[in-house]
């Protein structure tokens, strides 16, 4: 709300006074003023979030939550702070299946050193992982066919650490080896 004000000056050719200007005749200028009411002015704001779906039906996924910056009267305003998409992690019930090998389960944030058949020993370095099919207890993952098996069912090494599947022949300085059990 406010006063909006005009103004006007009588000017005359003659030195006669302003009375054919306006009714009065002792003003040389004349000042209208009136009220006003305006419309607030626009100002942005951000909407409520829209929650998007889980991206993953069972177990943890992510979703995103976004909002627009808009003006009291809806349109588009780029100067709200902050971000209009955020991504968060989400997790949906029921957990999926164990979806392992036989002989293996699933375990979650376990440490992966790369025991196989073709490593036993394992990596120097391990990895930390959030989810993954661990052998079992006695077993050894055969990383040529990805199945969990008893080590006696493992193929065998050679002298510089070679693989040979079970029932292989290889040859190594002057000599013959038969992998078997």
């Amino acid at each position: 709300n406010g006063t909006y004000s005009r103004s006007r000056n009588c000017i005359s050719n003659t030195t006669d006074t302003c009375d054919t200007c306006w009714e009065t005749s002792y003003l040389s200028t004349e000042i209208q003023t009136m009220d006003c009411i305006r419309g607030p002015c626009p100002y942005c704001t951000w909407t409520n979030f829209t929650i998007l779906p889980c991206s993953a039906s069972c177990n943890t996924g992510f979703r995103l939550r976004t909002r627009q910056c808009l003006t009291n009267d809806n349109q588009p305003c780029g100067t709200c702070d902050g971000s209009d998409v955020i991504s968060e992690s989400c997790t949906e019930l029921p957990a999926c299946p164990d979806l392992c090998p036989i002989n293996s389960h699933i375990e979650r944030n376990y440490t992966d050193c790369g025991v196989t058949c073709q490593n036993r020993a394992g990596n120097l370095s391990c990895t930390v992982r959030s989810v993954g099919c661990v052998c079992d207890a006695g077993y050894f993952r055969d990383s040529i066919g990805g199945q969990c098996i008893q080590e006696c069912n493992c193929g065998c090494l050679d002298s510089i650490g070679g693989y040979h599947t079970l029932n292989q022949v290889w040859n190594e300085t002057c000599s013959t080896y038969l992998c078997n059990s």
